[in-house]
């Protein structure tokens, strides 16, 4: 069972871990809606999903490079909270930059925004990522969602980028990107 690094009231954040995740999250990147805003490519088979994992470990070039998956916390208080189902991953694609998504099943409901959040949270408090005063994120400027996600979790706009990135599922077509920043806490 992956070590469980930060919790909610609903969610826990997990290292990700291939034997107990990997099954779950190959299911949440080859659906086409909840990849619908990426700037990959769809995946085609099991391996290329394990490639994006693997490419996303902490090394010593890309030290901050980590995915963490998002679980469900279990209904019964006896049962460890680290054996909660997973519904989605969060993570760090780039340096200082957070990427996230979520199963369908969960959208709407507020479960992005709590993970985010206890994301967020974690973040200022790990040594590893001291260094930082700041986060970003970004959302397709027709993503309406995501947008709502990062401004509940306190993220304000930053730049926005015009015909900057393309949709892995349109290639060829600049679209917009939109920024959002969230400052260390001074307290």
């Amino acid at each position: 069972m992956a070590p469980v690094v930060a919790s909610s009231p609903r969610l826990t954040l997990q290292v990700f871990s291939v034997p107990d995740h990997f099954e779950a999250y190959y299911e949440l990147e080859m659906d086409p809606e909840v990849t619908k805003w990426s700037s990959n490519p769809p995946f085609k088979d099991k391996e290329e999903v394990l490639q994006k994992l693997n490419n996303r470990r902490p090394t010593p070039e890309k030290p901050w490079s980590q995915t963490w998956a998002i679980c469900l916390k279990p209904e019964d208080p006896d049962v460890d909270e680290g054996s909660g189902k997973f519904v989605g991953a969060i993570g760090l694609p780039r340096e200082i930059d957070v990427g996230y998504r979520i199963s369908r099943a969960y959208w709407g409901k507020g479960f992005m925004t709590e993970a985010l959040v206890m994301f967020v949270d974690m973040f200022w408090k790990l040594d590893d990522y001291a260094k930082y005063n700041r986060i970003s994120a970004h959302a397709d400027s027709e993503n309406g969602a995501s947008m709502r996600v990062m401004e509940k979790a306190g993220f304000k706009k930053g730049e926005y980028k015009k015909a900057f990135y393309e949709r892995g599922a349109v290639p060829g077509v600049k679209l917009d990107l939109q920024e959002f920043y969230i400052e260390r806490p001074t307290s």
